[in-house]
């Protein structure tokens, strides 16, 4: 039983500690590829996570603490999941319980006017952000670069 955690701790600290690329690890049950919230990626912006073309991808907050800038009513809980590129905007709800987010296109819904979203394809380049909604103003608390390859 020790053995098994030591190898899952081994395994998770070598998955946190690849590069940009590490963090596209299809998962074995919805075979999306992975994306490790980081401080790397939110920090640095020549850091880019790489997806393949799909339907979506799988965020891990599990090893992040988010920077939550207190408001005059209080902290802000993240609680939505925004993405932007080529003009296009789609967001939806994030469960700030919640440590495994699948994102996927039949969940982002359009937002000001956009198009529905038909996935992830070859050559596109996103923002993705997860923040605060509230009263339909987006406070951004995590934001990274996400290149389809």
């Amino acid at each position: 039983m020790v053995g098994r955690v030591l190898i899952f701790m081994a395994l998770t600290l070598v998955v946190s500690a690849c590069s940009s690329s590490a963090a596209v690890t299809p998962t074995p049950t919805a075979m999306l590829p992975l994306l490790i919230i980081d401080e790397v990626h939110f920090l640095d912006k020549s850091a880019v996570y790489i997806i393949p073309p799909g339907d979506g991808f799988i965020l891990d907050s599990r090893s992040y603490t988010f920077r939550i800038p207190p408001t005059a009513s209080g902290p802000l809980v993240p609680n939505y999941f925004q993405i932007i590129g080529d003009s296009q905007y789609y967001g939806m709800e994030w469960e700030s319980e919640e440590l495994i987010h699948k994102i996927t296109a039949d969940q982002l819904q359009p937002l000001s006017g956009t198009t529905a979203f038909n996935g992830f394809k070859a050559e596109q380049r996103f923002v993705v952000a997860v923040g605060n909604m509230t009263d339909g103003m987006f406070t951004p608390l995590w934001t990274a670069t996400v290149e389809v390859r």
